[in-house]
């Protein structure tokens, strides 16, 4: 009972005690709060040149090899980590001195972006290998339908990344890999077209001068994907389907010429007496009277 009598006094002999130390450390803790402010704006500005630097330098429209790419995005993952932890050190000591706690927006969005950057490289590689493994194919064991299938599915993931990351659309490596996957979406039915039987070696010298190249050989063995690929069909769309659409107009005309041909030949012309000499002279039949109406109109 005495003891919680003169509790009282005690804690108000306390909280004085503090008070006046309080007192006391007043100056030494203005002076701390200075310096912790003085490093808090530093912290800011150092915190701004990195997020402009990262802004101006990271593998936005980078278009060497994805090592490289790669490389960078380490090397600022491991500089955003350290401005982290910094940024924690410097927001322990504002609590302990009761000051405003700040807030790095900066570092947030730099994460963010380097996460979805990180992811964009990702899928130009998926893109890059699955090309390259389908341009090794040879000329006779190429299913265009099949690459298109694939490539309108690459296509769709594409979309659907840039359109639930708004951000990465204004980015020009986004930018290239998008046309980069329509350009094949051009290119595949093209090589579907050029694939067909109608195609004749005079078609192909058309298709390479269209292609300003010097020979394409589909007859050769060694004749691949790539070999019509790295020609940059997608640039030459329009001269191509010129070309295979005159092929296969000329194949219904061969067709045609073939069969009037072997009508032709299987037919008879009869020679009578001439009736005031002895020449001979042609007597057509009904038959051939009607093919040559019907085949001078054809041709």
């Amino acid at each position: 009972m005495e003891s919680l009598e003169t509790a009282p006094l005690k804690w108000e002999a306390t909280v004085n005690i503090t008070f006046k130390k309080k007192e006391d450390i007043f100056p030494l803790q203005n002076a701390e709060m200075d310096n912790i402010k003085t490093q808090v704006e530093t912290f800011f500005l150092s915190v701004r040149e990195f997020r402009n630097r990262f802004r101006k330098t990271a593998p936005f429209s980078f278009t060497g090899p994805a090592e490289e790419a790669y490389g960078s995005v380490n090397a600022f993952y491991r500089e955003l980590a350290a401005v982290e932890v910094g940024a924690v050190a410097l927001n322990e000591l504002e609590e302990l001195f009761e000051l405003p706690i700040s807030r790095y927006n900066e570092t947030l969005d730099t994460r963010t972006e380097l996460q979805l950057l990180k992811r964009l490289w990702d899928f130009k590689e998926l893109v890059r290998f699955s090309y390259d493994d389908w341009q090794t194919a040879l000329w006779n064991d190429v299913n265009t339908e099949v690459l298109e299938d694939k490539n309108k599915k690459l296509s769709a993931q594409l979309k659907r990344f840039g359109d639930s990351n708004q951000i990465v659309k204004g980015w020009q490596v986004y930018r290239d890999l998008e046309k980069e996957v329509k350009n094949m979406g051009v290119s595949l039915p093209l090589v579907n077209d050029l694939h067909a039987p109608f195609m004749r070696p005079r078609h192909w010298k058309e298709v390479a001068r269209v292609c300003e190249c010097k020979t394409l050989d589909p007859t050769d063995a060694k004749f691949c994907l790539e070999d019509l690929l790295s020609k940059q069909l997608h640039n030459h769309a329009d001269d191509i389907m010129e070309i295979v659409e005159t092929a296969s107009k000329e194949l219904k005309i061969e067709r045609k010429m073939e069969a009037i041909e072997k009508v032709w030949n299987s037919l008879d012309l009869d020679y009578v007496p001439h009736k005031d000499s002895d020449v001979f002279v042609v007597r057509p039949s009904d038959q051939v009277v009607e093919s040559l109406e019907e085949h001078q109109m054809e041709l």
